[in-house]
């Protein structure tokens, strides 16, 4: 009687003991669920669950007011209820191949209607499974790129027109980096070797001008990339076993940190401008020898005037 007594308290004991771990793993678990609930809910990337049918079965604030609903608009509704049929059929065919492949689909780069207008997104897919492992459904994150489409699309429009601008430039383009090998050239660069400008990127100055040449112009780049300023320097070169004379501005490209990456380099022809030079040259000390004769004549006048003068003033005395 004693020992069955006892034995009943310590079943009771165990079985409050357990009933009392039940609990402290239900209330860790409910506090577990809300800061994932609130995590969840304070991500700015959009998440939402949907099933086999295109349903939202779950969506976090970011994605419910990205459509302006609330979440509780959303979940339980499909697709079509919320996107157009057109989008919604394109979600859904999306979401069918990501379970038929049993592989997630990541960095899917496309536009989102909203009510604010369209936006551009970049979509990661998941696939959702059960406890036992069957596939039910798919997660999906998806980020607001609008801002960063849109400037990649304004930096594509400026990089277009500042490459139409350098081809049609009938001055010499280059980009040149640390070891003085050409990263990019112009059509009026390469037409000056009578070579295409594929023939001429990645190859350097000493491959293709003559050694003196090249460690001149070598030099003159490195100045660029010591200093981290322009120069403008003129000089004569030989290409293709032609003197020309050229000016050559040299100006810095710069890193995010300041330094400088590479150097570019717009290089004119001047030969025609020296040769105006020269001859402005040669009709200054034509003009300057021309006045100095009409000087010389002046002082031969004068002096004949003042004998003339002198023999006058002799025979009238």
């Amino acid at each position: 009687m004693f020992k069955s007594m006892f034995s009943g308290k310590k079943d009771a004991g165990n079985n409050g003991a357990e009933e009392l771990s039940r609990q402290q793993s239900e209330e860790q678990m409910r506090a577990l669920n809300e800061q994932m609930m609130v995590i969840f809910d304070s991500s700015p990337t959009m998440i939402f669950y949907k099933d086999k049918e295109n349903r939202f079965i779950r969506v976090n604030e970011a994605f419910a007011k990205a459509n302006n609903k609330s979440k509780q608009e959303i979940e339980g509704k499909s697709c079509w209820d919320i996107y157009s049929k057109e989008a919604a059929d394109h979600y859904m065919q999306d979401d069918q191949e990501v379970m038929a492949a049993g592989e997630p689909k990541l960095n899917i780069i496309e536009t989102m209607e909203t009510p604010a207008g369209t936006m551009w997104v970049q979509t990661d897919k998941i696939l959702h499974r059960d406890q036992e492992g069957k596939i039910i459904g798919i997660i999906g994150f998806t980020l607001d790129i609008t801002e960063r489409i849109n400037m990649e699309q304004k930096l594509k429009a400026s990089e277009e027109k500042y490459r139409s601008i350098i081809e049609s430039s009938t001055d010499a383009i280059f980009v040149m980096d640390k070891e003085y090998k050409y990263v990019s050239v112009n059509e009026s660069f390469a037409g000056d070797f009578k070579k295409s400008v594929q023939e001429l990127i990645g190859k350097s100055v000493f491959e293709i001008f003559p050694e003196t040449v090249a460690t001149g112009l070598a030099k003159n780049v490195q100045k660029v990339f010591d200093s981290g300023c322009g120069i403008t320097v003129d000089e004569e070169v030989s290409i293709l076993g032609q003197k020309q004379y050229i000016n050559s501005k040299l100006n810095p490209i710069k890193g995010e940190n300041g330094a400088v990456v590479a150097v570019t380099g717009i290089v004119r022809d001047i030969a025609e401008i020296r040769k105006e030079e020269d001859a402005l040259k040669e009709m200054n000390v034509m003009m300057t020898g021309r006045e100095l004769k009409m000087i010389e004549l002046k002082k031969e006048v004068e002096e004949l005037k003042a004998k003339l003068q002198e023999a006058t003033n002799r025979l009238v005395a």
